[in-house]
């Protein structure tokens, strides 16, 4: 084979007609503020307790002497969300074979594809293209480029080594890497479940140094062989070269992205290696396969008896020793079966992608744990104490008719094809399921059946017998996904993959329901009801809706990017109404907002600002400090779980009519006070308008020209000091392009660094001569910097014509979250015809609104200089609460002088 060549050293949306009220710019969601302490990682509490060692998602183990004092540590890199990190897990129990390592501590932040290097005379660390030779004083934070820029191809894997080769006494690099081109990512079964694209690959590149340790010069890259054929495992290949069967040359064993380690004897010579074909390794004539996938081997004698064994991570941040016997067995070296570090406890840990649901298991009277995670297993998390924090044993895992639970993809279980046969990312719900008093378990995984385990045992002693298929009295031909290879079998419940099953009685007629996306990714109820003593399940109805009007479907994802949505249904916010919690970055709430007891759901965003998800995070809710109220358990990605203090009062206010609620309005008609009056129907203080400048009120209009001065100003009162929600409603029409930013209504002093409160402004919106945006701002301080949006488009509002605008504060959370809104046309506006999309442009902390004592301005701000655009107004409304899409589109120009 040819060498590889070496190269040189050194929102604004235009809705159709049909849509009457658009979300025309974005949302300002804040951290939560000193009203919540935001998301805590939740601990075991229980000192003296001994569980896997363990970081987030992806082990990638460097294992050395990394303080100095003659024995391993283990140094574990995590590329993961919101673990990432380096971790240093002390073995303060000198040389033994399986320390119980202190706690891991945080070094610094990771970098993907570590890998370390063991020379004479020294332990190094390398990523990609970059040595690190002050490891253990910086981490990964202060890193050395490495002279070489390899030509070949190098996918997510990409792992670079030093040894010494060929034997020649110069180190040289080896470079692992993994190649899925010929795999793709998904939807590639046939209709028998053949996967009809190619494998994954792992290759290995030798690059001699032709220069010196000291000053290395690296020539071309020369792909490794075994036999005829270039060394080739099933992805991310992690190459481990070490002398393993005593004949002094370097043989080769390799990981890969499934669970297997490939050995390669070298049957050619130290300085001239060649390869045999690679074999499994074995022992007790039974292939070494480790727990999961994604596997990262270390090779070093780890417990100093003379021969090399092997330190191997795997995707859950767990990390297991592999011993070398010693003895050599079919030709190949002989290591016991893998079995997992331990670690004094700290943060609780389920795998990865952990899925909890909260619920008494046990029947002890607290709450226990019941985890799902990507291995597939179930674990059960018993709560020891009923405190709060609970104390908590370390996880178990379920069993069912004597056999651990845990469902796997296999070969073609999973839409993204074989290289996923060993996860499973199981979805539990515990609930009563036949109602005989007893929880259950029901739950979905990667297959998208949805499953359920009958405890059969008792309420103190649960015991599961085999999974069962959640059956539907389907009309016709149970329904699927449409990437599905399978149909399924009988009446069962075939849905999107990784979802959450959700079993509440949701009519309220003594039934356990269940909740869950259907097959095309709309959130469905699936009504239960009693036919002659049985009990069936009808099929779903698309009964939850967006406010829009239309139904929710929480995906529109296909094959692979389907499913993953992880659900709870809960009074979140006190009202009274069940709300729907869905995971995000963390978790975004989505408040049900129907007046008529049915379940529209508007999404309020993120409950907190952390990131805990790059993939999915998962809900459960839990009341262990028993004040009658849900707080929020998430299972993040790194497999540990974050909790968050409902910030909502224990029993919300009364969110009485809009009209109740408004507290300052203007028509400029000269009926019921004038065109200035203050007509509000709700409010404490009438606060009526002045002229200012070249403004004017006359025929039910309040003009302000493009004049120095110009504007219509009220004196602060308690109605215009809005500290929690608020809603500005407007119908305006603007002559021009902004060219600047136009207050519309304004309460901020620019010049007191402290009476800044909130605003609405129009924005000119990239230029365009005849469209304008929305923007606006909020303060928590009174300072101007804390929250700024300004928010442009491609398709803005139209200058010239007639338009309704609102800006909605409103409370999630600990923060407000802001959306601006606009009518995108002058026809009737009905619900119906409602239409939703937010996105975040700031990320301030603003929890509260200063309460400025600077007057309410309606055209200009407190500098009063020339406004960019003539404006005109219609009608100014100011409401002490957030109001919904369904109320907004209710209102009625005019109606406050009639």
């Amino acid at each position: 084979m040819e060498p590889v060549r070496a190269s040189a050293l050194p929102r604004l949306i235009r809705a159709s007609p049909s849509i009457g009220l658009a979300v025309v710019a974005a949302v300002v969601a804040s951290s939560a503020s000193s009203s919540a302490a935001g998301f805590e990682p939740l601990k075991y509490n229980n000192p003296g307790l001994v569980v896997d060692l363990g970081v987030g998602l992806w082990a990638q183990p460097l294992p050395m002497d990394y303080d100095g004092d003659g024995d391993n540590d283990l140094v574990v890199v995590t590329s993961d969300k919101p673990y990432n990190g380096v971790y240093f897990f002390e073995n303060t129990e000198g040389n033994a074979q399986f320390p119980v390592f202190r706690p891991g501590v945080r070094l610094g932040s990771a970098v993907s594809n570590g890998q370390v290097s063991y020379l004479d005379d020294a332990t190094q660390v390398l990523t990609p293209g970059r040595w690190y030779p002050d490891f253990r004083a910086t981490g990964l934070e202060k890193p050395q480029p490495i002279p070489y820029k390899p030509a070949f191809y190098a996918g997510r894997s990409n792992q670079w080594k030093l040894c010494d080769y060929d034997g020649d006494g110069v180190t040289d690099l080896t470079i692992g890497v993994s190649d899925w081109r010929e795999y793709g990512w998904d939807n590639a079964f046939d209709a028998q479940g053949k996967w009809t694209r190619g494998p994954l690959h792992g290759y290995i590149y030798f690059v001699r140094n032709l220069g010196t340790d000291e000053q290395p010069r690296y020539g071309d890259a020369v792909q490794v062989k075994a036999g005829d054929q270039p060394v080739d495992v099933f992805g991310m290949p992690t190459p481990n070269f070490a002398d393993w069967d005593g004949d002094g040359d370097l043989d080769l064993v390799c990981g890969e992205f499934l669970d297997k380690l490939t050995y390669f004897e070298n049957v050619g010579t130290r300085t001239a290696p060649r390869y045999a074909g690679g074999r499994f390794l074995q022992h007790d004539g039974q292939t070494l396969t480790m727990d999961l996938e994604m596997i990262l081997p270390v090779a070093l004698d780890w417990d100093k008896d003379g021969d090399v064994d092997l330190v191997v991570g795997q995707e859950d941040g767990r990390v297991a020793l592999l011993v070398n016997t010693g003895k050599r067995v079919d030709g190949m070296p002989d290591f016991l079966p893998p079995r997992f570090f331990q670690q004094q406890t700290d943060l609780v840990k389920c795998g990865a992608l952990c899925t909890p649901c909260s619920a008494d298991w046990d029947g002890d009277g607290d709450e226990d744990l019941v985890c799902g995670d990507t291995a597939g297993y179930l674990s059960f998390l018993e709560n020891l104490d009923g405190a709060n924090p609970p104390k908590w044993a370390a996880p178990q895992r379920l069993k069912a008719d004597g056999a651990v639970v845990r469902i796997q993809a296999g070969y073609n279980g999973s839409i993204q094809g074989p290289a996923e046969a060993k996860w499973g990312y199981t979805v539990p719900c515990v609930a009563d399921w036949n109602g005989d008093g007893l929880l259950d378990i029901v739950l979905n995984s990667i297959w998208g059946e949805v499953l359920w385990y009958e405890n059969v045992g008792t309420r103190t002693a649960p015991a599961l017998k085999g999974a069962l298929p959640v059956d539907v009295e389907w009309e016709g031909a149970p329904p699927k996904p449409a990437w599905n290879w399978w149909n399924p079998k009988g009446k069962q419940v075939v849905t999107q993959w990784r979802t959450s099953p959700v079993v509440l009685d949701l009519n309220r007629d003594g039934l356990n329901d269940l909740v869950m996306l259907d097959h095309e990714g709309y959130l469905a109820f699936f009504e239960r009801r009693q036919v002659d003593g049985a009990l069936q399940l009808l099929p779903g109805k698309r009964v939850f809706l967006g406010e829009d009007g239309k139904p929710l479907r929480l995906t529109t994802g296909k094959a692979g990017a389907s499913g993953r949505r992880k659900l709870a249904l809960v009074d979140w916010d006190r009202d009274g109404r069940l709300d729907l919690l869905a995971n995000s970055q963390n978790i975004d709430f989505f408040r049900n907002v129907s007046t008529e007891g049915g379940y529209v759901f508007r999404n309020i965003g993120r409950v907190d600002m952390r990131v805990l998800a790059g993939h999915s995070t998962c809900p459960t809710t839990v009341d262990w400090n028993r004040d009658g109220k849900p707080d929020l358990l998430v299972g993040a990605e790194d497999g540990h779980l974050y909790y968050l203090e409902n910030p909502f009062p224990r029993v919300a206010k009364e969110r009485r009519s809009p009209a109740e609620h408004l507290v300052a309005a203007w028509d400029f008609e000269d009926a019921a006070g004038g065109p200035l009056a203050d007509k509000a129907t709700a409010g404490a203080e009438k606060d009526a308008l002045t002229v200012l400048g070249q403004a004017t009120a006359a025929g039910g209009l309040g003009r302000v020209p493009a004049t120095r001065g110009a504007g219509f100003r009220a004196v602060s009162s308690a109605d215009l000091e809005q500290p929690e929600e608020l809603t500005i409603w407007v119908r305006l029409r603007v002559e021009k392009n902004p060219k600047g930013f136009l207050s519309v209504v304004d309460k901020r002093h620019f010049r007191d660094p402290q009476e800044r409160s909130y605003a609405l402004y129009l924005t000119p919106d990239g230029g365009d001569p005849n469209a304008y945006g929305l923007g606006g701002q909020l303060s928590t301080e009174g300072t101007g910097a804390l929250s700024v949006a300004k928010p442009t488009s491609s398709e803005p509002l139209p200058v010239g014509e007639w338009r309704e605008v609102a800006m909605v504060v409103e409370r999630a959370g600990a923060h407000l979250r802001t959306t601006w809104y606009a009518s995108t046309a002058a026809d009737p506006i009905t619900p119906a015809q409602l239409l939703a999309v937010d996105s975040p442009v700031a990320s301030a902390r603003v929890d509260s609104l200063f309460r400025s004592t600077q007057p309410l301005l309606l055209g200009n701000d407190a500098n009063l200089n020339a406004p960019c655009s003539p404006l005109e107004f219609d009608e100014v409304r100011l409401y002490d609460r957030a109001l919904s899409l369904e109320e907004l589109a209710k209102i009625a120009p005019g109606e406050l002088s009639r």
